[in-house]
């Protein structure tokens, strides 16, 4: 039987319960089935989407950078291999091509008939051990499929694929007590490590590091992250915030991002959007209004303060995370997830203006608590508790910083450390501008 005859039935699970299942086959006629655990695939979601809600939801599954064009390549060859020549970009197209990959949350994948994927049966303590030689090659993997090897480097396809976002190199690993180890396939890792060694921006692994820090000293959710140099590139290692050790086995935390939480489909910038309220953070609060407490806006709020003291400009639709509740845990609740890939762009040649902006206010000397008033305000909250605690972060994000400072000076490895050491200088000093602008503002009015 062709292809262009063919079902190709792809299976979507979260937490190993049905929640949907497509044709995969782009020659035959599209087709979504409805599972139980449809409305704990995305934080709005109530299962009675459509199909181009899926479609929008695992585009933002899948890898970015040249990952992509190789896993569309493969996607390419399964369905010629079959005799078919459909659109293979389909989203589920792609994703069916790729059933055994790790993905993002608590997603799994079957194929056709198949059941379920079984749940994770090796304990961590027998996943494969990886020396330095093992390393390099899976380092140097992820940077050939990337695009970032010069020539014509190819991956060796030794090591398994993850699904992983952001254009910069990255693989996935499993640090146990300090010894690196790779899930078999099947399986879960608990670590990122994304290869943060361009000339153009010396020291960002440092800076990731220490910014992350800075927001766990400030009692922030954050991904716990290291710079270090891993055979020879200098890398940046942060633990994933969708994995957890359970019972000795690594399982999913559903996890997803806010492209996903708010239909946006792959898009992380306002540019592609007019209206105001999908050019700001309004969305963001709603989908938290989602089964949520007043409290996960107020982290949120937290969270937006602290990057925006920071100097981080880089916050898009795909560096902020929200965590689902499972099936089977009452009614669904939606959480902002911990921070991850936060950094500072003070004191280098890229902009640190805030993509989506405070009140509209996207230069970070300009927010006032005009701005944040003005925040409030298009985002449904309360202006006199969103003042107080941005001017809570306000007040103890430079002790935190500070503390960060120490924390990352001895556990961090940089071979760039004089360029760490400047960046951090001026970063210090424009969270403690901001502070002090901040204080006086509000002294000002009274």
């Amino acid at each position: 039987m062709s292809a262009n005859q063919q079902s190709l039935r792809l299976n979507v699970y979260i937490h190993g319960q049905h929640a949907l299942s497509m044709e995969a086959n782009p020659d035959l006629p599209a087709s979504l089935d409805r599972g139980e655990a449809m409305p704990w695939l995305s934080s709005t979601w109530s299962g009675d989407e459509e199909r181009v809600a899926a479609q929008l939801w695992l585009l933002c599954c899948l890898p970015e950078n040249g990952v992509l064009e190789q896993w569309v390549g493969e996607a390419l060859s399964a369905l010629r291999r079959l005799g078919g020549f459909g659109q293979v970009r389909l989203p589920e197209t792609v994703v069916w091509a790729h059933p055994d990959s790790e993905y993002p949350g608590a997603m799994s994948l079957s194929v056709g008939d198949a059941a379920s994927p079984p749940s994770p049966q090796v304990p961590l303590q027998d996943y494969e051990r990886l020396d330095t030689a093992d390393l390099e090659s899976l380092l140097q993997d992820a940077i050939a499929a990337s695009g970032g090897a010069s020539g014509r480097a190819r991956p060796s396809r030794r090591w398994p694929v993850a699904s992983l976002s952001g254009m910069r190199p990255k693989a996935t690993a499993t640090l146990d007590n300090g010894v690196w180890r790779l899930a078999p396939k099947g399986h879960l890792n608990t670590a990122i490590v994304k290869v943060e060694d361009s000339r153009r921006n010396p020291g960002e692994a440092g800076i990731e590091s220490l910014c992350q820090q800075a927001l766990l000293q400030l009692g922030l959710r954050a991904a716990p992250t290291q710079s270090q140099v891993i055979a020879g590139l200098q890398c940046v290692i942060s633990e994933r915030s969708d994995r957890a050790v359970a019972n000795e086995r690594v399982v999913p935390i559903h996890q997803e991002d806010f492209r996903q939480a708010g239909d946006f489909g792959p898009e992380k910038y306002p540019e592609a959007f007019d209206s105001r309220e999908m050019r700001g953070w309004a969305k963001a609060y709603h989908v938290l209004r989602q089964g949520a407490e007043d409290a996960e806006c107020d982290a949120l709020t937290r969270f937006l303060a602290a990057t925006w003291m920071l100097g981080h400009g880089d916050l898009h639709r795909g560096n902020l995370g929200f965590r689902v509740s499972a099936p089977g845990e009452g009614p669904k609740r939606v959480s902002v997830a911990p921070a991850y890939d936060v950094s500072s762009a003070v004191g280098t040649p890229y902009s640190n203006e805030l993509v989506l902006g405070i009140g509209g206010q996207q230069h970070p000397p300009k927010v006032k608590p005009g701005s944040w008033r003005e925040h409030a305000r298009t985002c449904g909250l309360d202006a006199t508790r969103t003042l107080d605690i941005v001017a809570d972060v306000a007040a103890r994000l430079p002790d935190a910083f500070a503390d960060a400072r120490r924390i990352c000076a001895a556990q961090d490895e940089n071979r760039e450390k004089g360029s760490v050491a400047a960046r951090t200088e001026k970063t210090a000093k424009h969270v403690q501008a901001r502070a002090r602008e901040f204080r006086s503002a509000i002294a000002r009015a009274g």
